[in-house]
Parts: structure tokens; sequence; C-alpha cells
């Protein structure tokens, strides 16, 4: 994975399904949502990218 931002405790991470590549909450097992929409059916680059910066807004809360 390459990052671009690093999380101390990664909250979201990236796994491949079906259609694409989902970003998940770790902790819940469920996709993440932004602005209310599920964010599945991605590119792997844009679920990494996703799944970093969600965490790091995570570990800043």
């Amino acid at each position: 994975m390459s990052n671009v931002f690093q999380a101390t405790h990664p909250q979201f991470a990236v796994r491949g399904e079906q259609g694409g590549w989902t970003v998940y909450d770790m902790e819940t097992g469920e996709p993440a949502r932004v602005n209310g929409r599920l964010q599945t059916g991605l590119s792997l680059e844009t679920a990494e990218s996703l799944a970093d910066a969600l965490s790091e807004l995570d570990d800043e809360a």
C-alpha cells in the first residue's frame, strides 16, 4: 500500500470485493460512508488513498 498519510492507529482498511475495492471500518466491518455514499467499487489506488485519509482524520478527532 502506498500511504500518503500514516495513521497511528488505522481505523479504515481496504478489501477486494466483487466489482472493485471497498474501504471499510475495521471495528465494525461495515463499508465506510462519505457524504452518505458507500465507498465500494473503487479502484485500488482510490480506496487506499481514501482509507489512509479517513484513518488520519479519525486519529485527529
